[in-house]
């Protein structure tokens, strides 16, 4: 049985009304309860009327998922900058995703955060309806959008061409393999730009994609795991995992196989030690803290493209140097694959050398 969520004795006075509208018609206490991660109080109370509220709320477990994780945390570093309550809130069940969004809304929090494509079909229809709620899409967008909504989109082709040249240079058999989450467009971003770079690099090579699916297939580590196995034993000795909280059982099954990996979102190498090259980053807290500034300082709603010139991807091997040696990456090994990396990210950066985009394809 679901305990009852604790809160802090000074959030009672916490303009959100969320959770005790869990007695209303919304959601139950119990799904409030196992949905409650975190509150925090950004001013004192006598500011307490005038003080913003920032909601973030995760499609998914967020200790599940790092790309989670980082909008969590973009969330309420902006939350320490701006003075503003947050409050973050995850959908443990996919059931969860309506009623939490439908409750989130009601309390007409100055912004609400969301992550990923779970809420698009009810949010074109709700953003309409609570328009002085500015509401920060992250990773993906809605056509129309709404005049109250701001989207941010990556470019993760990009680093994914960098990775996918990488892995070709460092392929002995001449096979590689991606193992993603789900076949989608938006992440074919990761697995066909992977196999352009490494086309670029060698065009001869072979390059495996499976997908994981399911119901959960951004954190199922046991079928990732067994998907990178069948890779391998078909000839893949390098396999690039992209499935977010499912990456760690690519990572397990690696140290028993003995192949490399590269990885996605944040930093994953000291997981990994000795098979993990580098990871396709993605550092979703600085660009929700870019999406966020946008928002306070009233800049009108629009869709952003985050890529390599914004900071919106990266690798360790684009890094300064004593970063890139303290990350674990094997990518510090080769230094001279380093220095062609960062002249090609120079060059997708510049123009020179001209992407296109998987997803719209």
């Amino acid at each position: 049985m679901r305990q009852p969520v604790v809160i802090p004795k000074k959030a009672a006075i916490l303009r959100a009304g969320l959770l005790l509208a869990a007695a209303a018609s919304f959601v139950s206490a119990s799904l409030v309860s196992a949905s409650f991660v975190s509150i925090s109080l950004g001013a004192s109370s006598n500011a307490r009327a005038e003080t913003p509220l920032f909601i973030y709320l995760a499609p998914d477990r967020i200790a599940d998922n790092p790309f989670l994780e980082l909008a969590r945390r973009g969330v309420e570093e902006a939350a320490i900058r701006y003075r503003a309550d947050s409050l973050i809130l995850q959908a443990v069940h996919p059931a969860d995703r309506s009623p939490l969004l439908h409750l989130a809304l009601a309390d007409a929090p100055e912004v609400l955060v969301l992550s990923g494509f779970a809420f698009n079909r009810q949010l074109a229809k709700l953003a309409p309806q609570h328009p002085d709620t500015q509401i920060i899409l992250i990773d993906h967008c809605l056509e129309p959008r709404p005049a109250n909504l701001h989207c941010a989109v990556f470019r993760e082709y990009e680093a994914a061409y960098l990775a996918g040249f990488a892995a070709a240079r460092l392929s002995q058999t001449g096979q590689l393999g991606v193992v993603g989450a789900l076949d989608i467009p938006l992440l074919r971003r990761f697995s066909v730009g992977f196999a352009r770079g490494a086309k670029a690099a060698r065009p001869e090579i072979a390059v495996a994609v499976r997908w994981v699916g399911g119901d959960n297939p951004f954190a199922d580590p046991a079928r990732a795991g067994r998907l990178a196995s069948q890779l391998h034993q078909g000839g893949a000795d390098v396999i690039f995992s992209a499935t977010s909280g499912g990456d760690s059982g690519v990572f397990e099954q690696a140290a028993k196989d003995g192949f490399l990996v590269f990885s996605v979102d944040t930093n994953r190498c000291p997981l990994a030690a000795g098979r993990l090259v580098d990871n396709v980053l993605k550092p979703v807290d600085r660009v929700v803290g870019k999406m966020l500034e946008q928002v306070m300082e009233n800049r009108p709603a629009a869709r952003h493209s985050f890529g390599l010139a914004e900071g919106g991807m990266d690798m360790m091997a684009l890094r300064r140097p004593a970063e890139r040696a303290a990350s674990g990456c094997l990518i510090t090994d080769y230094p001279d694959l380093v220095a062609e990396l960062r002249q090609l990210a120079g060059a997708i950066i510049s123009g020179t050398l001209r992407l296109s985009d998987p997803a719209l394809e």
